[in-house]
């Protein structure tokens, strides 16, 4: 695993043996462990308020619960300290929650490619 530009963590799935020790060392508590079946996921962790979040980081969560209202299942999305939790036991695992997410802090699929997206999502525009 490295940091990359923007301090957030990119891991090498290759050489990821699912241990957790990251995710107990991490001094900012941003990584989370999840089994291989969940395919949808939230890559903010900012608790900050939209404006603030998005001064820190592109693809922070800015509360707007377009995701919770999308989520085919009642309470599969939460809106909790202006941060989109999912239930992955009850949200069904598809993209129909991420599809309209403004900053793309909500993404569907495989966890490697995601992890690619929310980090090209997360460079300035002229960058990519």
């Amino acid at each position: 695993m490295t940091m990359n530009d923007n301090g957030l963590p990119v891991v090498f799935y290759d050489a990821c043996i699912g241990c957790g020790a990251c995710a107990r060392a991490c001094p900012r508590d941003i990584i989370e462990m999840h089994p291989l079946e969940h395919k949808i996921f939230n890559y903010c962790r900012n608790k900050d308020k939209g404006a603030v979040a998005r001064k820190i980081c592109k693809v922070s969560c800015i509360a707007c619960g377009l995701c919770v209202k999308d989520c085919a299942v009642e309470g599969g999305i939460e809106m909790i300290d202006n941060l989109a939790v999912i239930n992955h036991d009850k949200c069904p695992q598809d993209d129909q929650p991420t599809k309209r997410c403004p900053t793309k802090c909500i993404l569907f699929g495989e966890e490697e490619k995601m992890t690619k997206e929310a980090y090209y999502a997360s460079l300035p525009k002229q960058a990519v």
